[in-house]
């Protein structure tokens, strides 16, 4: 890669979702907000790197400072956790909410190396809340964490990881209401490039997780899961996530 490669690729990484216009002009892509906006032309500014304009374009020059794009990902705090909040959503909410994308979350607010993952996982409409990456210099906190809004969403984000992200190795831990994984100095490169590969297979799904999630809230019904245990509810959604999945193939 040239260094205008280098340095998309690290924009990317830090969680800007970013698709090429023409050879030399990029597009940010949605959701992206003001702050993206200002954030991405601070960066590029001072990494002497192009320019963005207000309607998300931009251009990366042949010599950018890719120190300064680098040095994004380097912690200067020991903050835990990102930007994105917990609303305690309802169960019918969360599962028959004809919405797409999820929440939009600003990339500043994001730890740099799940940024790019919780950006996908919103377009794929999945809530997270205070999603860590573990780059901390105290080792009982280096833990990388994907927390989310409701154990619907955990449940729904194992299933795309046991059902698609096979072939990229991440040695996640489930829970009731997150996955995890503890960061160390000779697994964390690896585990943080898998993060972003697994974000890129993902974002070429969206629409397919979009669908088949509606389909299985809506096999369901209201009514039913209004009668179900919580369990009971995970346990059905994963059969009916498996029944419309066979007649929708991802492609």
């Amino acid at each position: 890669m040239n260094a205008s490669d280098i340095a998309i690729n690290l924009l990317q990484r830090r969680g800007f979702i970013i698709e090429p216009c023409s050879e030399d002009i990029y597009q940010l892509v949605g959701p992206y907000n003001e702050q993206d906006i200002k954030y991405l032309s601070d960066i590029l500014k001072s990494a002497e790197a192009g320019n963005v304009s207000p309607n998300g374009t931009f251009v990366v020059n042949n010599n950018p400072d890719l120190q300064i794009l680098h040095n994004l990902f380097v912690r200067t705090d020991e903050r835990i956790g990102g930007g994105e909040c917990s609303v305690n959503r309802s169960w019918s909410e969360v599962m028959y909410s004809q919405y797409g994308h999820a929440q939009d979350i600003p990339v500043s607010w994001l730890d740099p190396y799940v940024a790019y993952y919780v950006r996908v996982l919103a377009l794929c409409g999945l809530f997270t809340a205070s999603c860590c990456d573990g780059n901390h210099i105290n080792p009982k906190r280096r833990t990388l964490n994907i927390v989310f809004d409701s154990p619907i969403y955990s449940t729904f984000h194992r299933w795309m990881w046991e059902k698609y992200g096979q072939s990229i190795h991440i040695p996640w831990h489930w829970s009731k209401d997150k996955a995890f994984v503890k960061i160390q100095d000779d697994n964390a490169s690896e585990i943080y490039n898998n993060l972003f590969l697994s974000a890129q297979l993902f974002y070429e799904k969206k629409d397919y997780f979009i669908k088949v999630r509606q389909d299985a809230a809506q096999r369901i019904g209201k009514e039913a899961a209004g009668i179900m245990q919580n369990e009971e509810l995970i346990d059905r959604f994963i059969s009916e996530l498996e029944l419309v999945s066979s007649k929708n193939i991802a492609m």
